[in-house]
């Protein structure tokens, strides 16, 4: 500082010193601040600052030497350079331009923050929506798969309750109970024809299972085998249903097959009749059922109905 004022006046070197003081002071502050700009704009704070700064630098008293040299041919004084106001020409000024802008900015922050406020509130309904569609096709599928299986339960309860499976399954079994009892009160036609069906029964079972494949799904050999079913089941059943109905005036012992009592359905459908006989040989009974092979013989062709009479016709 002292270098910089060597040569000059007392009141100059104090002039100097002092804007530098105060420039020093405002160091810190952004030179480019647009709100440090903004309080030169006012006419009257301007004057005012600029005046104090050149009272600063204009000293108190006359230089002779400067007056001398400037009146002898010396140096000129400096003559300042031409400026061009900016906003000379536009509407609105500079100032109202700024406040303007700056008014703008802050509507479209606003406008923006609400926005923001509203796409996030849309998202979280957005979220709670999938978590509740989640929710309810969750359920659908639960619901669905409940109602499916509560009616293929019911459409097939009764073909696969275990008693009368198990009857079914004895009967095209290839297997076949030893029961000396069988011929009992048949003549010999009778006790012949029973024993040709046993020499046959693995072959029997065999072609049946092969025909009851073919024929899976078909309608018309469904309500066959029901009518005859239901023909053999009836006609079994009648001396049964005989004996029965004149139990109280026949003093005589029923027969095993009259004092079988009917069970419930529930009993029906959960387990097999514990009757000797009927359980204990289970594992002949599914072993009677043969393997099928590769080279299985060509399809025969069988009747139903014409079977169902040939049977109805024996004596038996």
């Amino acid at each position: 500082m002292d270098n910089a004022g060597h040569g000059f006046a007392p009141e100059v070197r104090h002039a100097l010193a002092a804007l530098m003081a105060r420039i020093g002071q405002q160091a810190s502050d952004d030179p480019r601040s647009v709100v440090r700009a903004a309080e030169l704009f006012e006419g009257t704070r301007r004057g005012d600052e600029l005046h104090r700064l050149l009272l600063d630098l204009v000293p108190a008293d006359i230089d002779p030497g400067q007056w001398h040299d400037w009146l002898d041919g010396g140096a000129a004084v400096h003559v300042p350079p031409r400026l061009v106001d900016p906003d000379q020409g536009r509407k609105p000024g500079a100032r109202g331009a700024h406040a303007s802008a700056a008014r703008r900015r802050e509507e479209a922050a606003r406008a923006l923050a609400l926005l923001e406020d509203k796409v996030a509130h849309a998202r979280a309904l957005l979220a709670d929506a999938e978590v509740a569609e989640q929710a309810a096709a969750s359920h659908l599928r639960q619901v669905v798969a409940h109602r499916v299986l509560t009616d293929i339960s019911r459409q097939l309860a009764g073909a696969f309750s275990m008693g009368p499976a198990w009857t079914v399954m004895r009967a095209v079994s290839g297997y076949i109970r030893d029961d000396h009892a069988l011929g009992e009160g048949m003549d010999e036609q009778a006790r012949a024809h029973v024993q040709s069906l046993l020499d046959t029964a693995s072959k029997d079972s065999t072609e049946m299972l092969d025909l009851l494949d073919l024929h899976a799904g078909d309608t018309l050999l469904e309500l066959r085998l029901r009518a005859a079913v239901l023909s053999v089941l009836r006609k079994h059943h009648e001396p049964v249903k005989q004996e029965l109905s004149e139990r109280n005036y026949d003093h005589r012992k029923l027969s095993p097959a009259a004092r079988r009592v009917h069970r419930k359905t529930a009993e029906r459908k959960a387990a097999i009749r514990p009757s000797p006989g009927i359980v204990s040989d289970r594992h002949d009974v599914l072993g009677g059922f043969p393997l099928r092979h590769q080279d299985d013989k060509e399809e025969q062709t069988l009747d139903v109905f014409q079977a169902a009479a040939a049977a109805e016709e024996e004596p038996f």
